[in-house]
């Protein structure tokens, strides 16, 4: 039975979608998917699927789906923007197009430094939690974007949050 607080995903088979006042709108075969605003909002459903012939659906409960989210920002990100159909600033940088779109941006006001540091904090915080390593990428991180003789440009931090992160890899500066 389909639930409305699930997603579904066609991995064999074909279903048809339709409506009441259009009848049906389409059909759909393996590798689309649908119940996707079950995952955004409580709405009621808008159209009823029917198995055309065997399937077999791969199921997501909004539960499940909320919990994969938070764990893949980019997941996430995409989501919002084709389904939900709105991003905050934050999301939009989790996403490779909006990502490469603000760097643009950045590098026509001669700025990008701030990006290419935020990049890098990104994937500091998917580092395993090696003190030894997390030390030497930190490390490489400030002298790249903090010090005062940066290459790079440097990154607008305040003093005493440069400070902190030269003396503790996991500093309040890294998880931001």
């Amino acid at each position: 039975m389909i639930k409305d607080t699930h997603f579904y995903i066609i991995a064999y088979g074909t279903v048809s979608v339709s409506t009441k006042n259009n009848g049906q709108i389409t059909t759909l075969g393996p590798g689309k998917y649908f119940g996707e605003l079950a995952l955004a909002s409580t709405a009621k459903r808008r159209a009823t699927v029917t198995t055309v012939s065997k399937c077999i659906l791969l199921t997501f409960q909004k539960a499940d789906f909320d919990t994969f989210l938070e764990q893949v920002p980019e997941a996430a990100a995409d989501f919002h923007i084709k389904v939900v159909n709105d991003v905050s600033f934050g999301m939009l940088l989790h996403h490779a197009i909006g990502l490469e779109c603000f760097t643009k941006f950045l590098e026509s006001e001669y700025s990008d430094e701030n990006i290419k540091f935020w990049v890098a904090v990104q994937g500091f915080k998917k580092l395993e939690d090696d003190e030894k390593d997390l030390r030497e990428e930190a490390l490489k991180i400030v002298d790249k974007y903090l010090n005062d003789e940066s290459d790079e440009g440097q990154v607008n931090v305040q003093f005493f949050r440069r400070k902190q992160t030269l003396t503790s890899p996991r500093s309040k500066l890294m998880k931001t």
